[in-house]
């Protein structure tokens, strides 16, 4: 059996926004899975996230199994919200890398602030000619459905796009579709502790100064305001369940119908939610591991 280490992204930046002062512990259990992959027999994910009074920490572990093994892979992710620290750990090295946060908004003053989104221009001129993104939508639907015992709402996702990769192997140009939606709900007891914990999050975290860079930036790239300003609100319920529908089509000259199309699909549930007490030991950073601090400051200062 051999190793392979995947930081849960996604998830991470997601749970982020779940993560200060709360009276009440909260632990959630999230199960994902992955088909469509021809090679990969099974691709499964489980994630546990707690966070209690200004501390967070979310555990992900990944087994994928293909013809004749089997990966297995586990990291974390923790948040310091006091001292504005992430750090990431990775078992399969031994290893974790602490990023500060403290004093980002103060840096992005108006000549870094232009600097960042002139360069994103250059890049999206450059990128063009590769990419288009024809549709990019996230909006709330009229679907209401009973999940896991929690009455839920339902929020839809598509995205559409087109790729001309510079590769002659590659017969034509790629269309790229995805529709996904997302079964949320504030049905349990602690919903108004967990929905000012996100807003907390927020306003310490993703401030007015760096939302309206995000914001800019999203123009530049030819995404609506309103886009951002959507997928935030949506972080203020309780995510039950999820699932992505990714389709990659071939699309060669002279033809009108695609000449190759591959299908992957991507469902993320909620097996468990509890607010009991957390013991202090799940906060506890794994020992042993080597520690690397990563100032963001210094690198955007050397960048600049």
């Amino acid at each position: 059996m051999r190793k392979a280490t995947i930081y849960p992204v996604l998830f991470c930046l997601l749970a982020t926004f779940g993560g200060i002062t709360l009276q009440a512990d909260i632990t959630y259990e999230m199960k994902s899975s992955l088909s469509g992959i021809p090679f990969i027999k099974m691709f499964e994910m489980y994630q546990t996230t707690c966070v209690r009074d200004g501390q967070f920490c979310s555990v992900t572990e990944l087994e994928i199994d293909v013809p004749d093994t089997s990966i297995t892979g586990k990291s974390a992710i923790y948040m310091n919200v006091d001292e504005r620290l992430l750090e990431f750990c990775q078992w399969e090295d031994s290893s974790c890398v602490i990023i500060g946060l403290a004093g980002l908004d103060d840096f992005l003053d108006a000549g870094f602030r232009k600097k960042i989104l002139d360069t994103l221009e250059q890049l999206m001129e450059l990128a063009e000619e590769y990419f288009t993104l024809d549709k990019l939508a996230f909006e709330e639907s009229d679907e209401r459905q009973t999940i896991s015992g929690f009455k839920c709402r339902k929020m839809l996702f598509n995205l559409e796009g087109r790729l001309n990769p510079p590769v002659k192997e590659i017969p034509g140009d790629l269309k790229v579709m995805m529709d996904g939606y997302s079964w949320v709900t504030t049905d349990f007891p602690e919903y108004a502790e967990y929905k000012k914990t996100m807003q907390n999050i927020m306003e310490n975290f993703f401030t007015p100064k760096i939302q309206g860079l995000v914001e800019d930036a999203l123009k530049i790239v030819g995404i609506e305001e309103s886009f951002l300003q959507g997928y935030l609100e949506s972080w203020t319920y309780l995510y039950v369940q999820m699932a992505f529908n990714m389709t990659l089509e071939v699309w060669s000259p002279d033809l009108d119908v695609p000449s190759m199309s591959f299908n992957l699909r991507y469902n993320s549930i909620l097996e468990n939610l509890s607010f009991e007490k957390i013991p202090d030991a799940v906060f506890e950073k794994p020992s042993g591991f080597e520690r690397k601090d990563v100032n963001l400051l210094e690198l955007l200062r050397d960048s600049d």
